[in-house]
């Protein structure tokens, strides 16, 4: 059931999100933000710093380039440890509440379209 998904979120001030999310088509893996005045192309591994294309008007697309190392999930690995390391609780960069919101969407969006895991049931969700 949870081999696809498309999601539309309508925001109050007029903006629109649509999302794809497939296992099962062969589809690019990129993602795409629109606005009035450009657009911009998240390559392939969005979440970490890869190639960038960001296209202002009608111009040609630029490729904005970032120096990284590994695969992106060390910087967050990094971050957890100045945090261990200086006694906080959670990061001033990436605070608990997204986290809390973010999971709080994803159950949202998992009861609106009736998927239900396993450990749902046991867990007592």
């Amino acid at each position: 059931m949870d081999e696809s998904l498309a999601l539309t979120f309508k925001y109050d001030d007029g903006r629109i999100a649509t999302l794809f999310s497939s296992f099962t088509v062969n589809s690019t893996v990129e993602t795409h933000v629109c606005g009035t005045r450009g657009r911009l192309k998240l390559n392939r591994w969005w979440y970490s710093p890869v190639p960038l294309e960001l296209t202002k008007g009608e111009d040609r697309p630029e490729t904005i380039q970032f120096d990284f190392i590994g695969n992106g999930y060390n910087y967050e690995a990094d971050e957890v440890t100045k945090c261990l390391r200086a006694g906080k609780k959670e990061s001033d960069i990436l605070p608990l509440d997204f986290s809390l919101r973010l999971i709080r969407l994803l159950d949202r969006i998992r009861k609106e379209m009736g998927l239900v895991y396993d450990a749902d049931v046991r867990g007592g969700r």
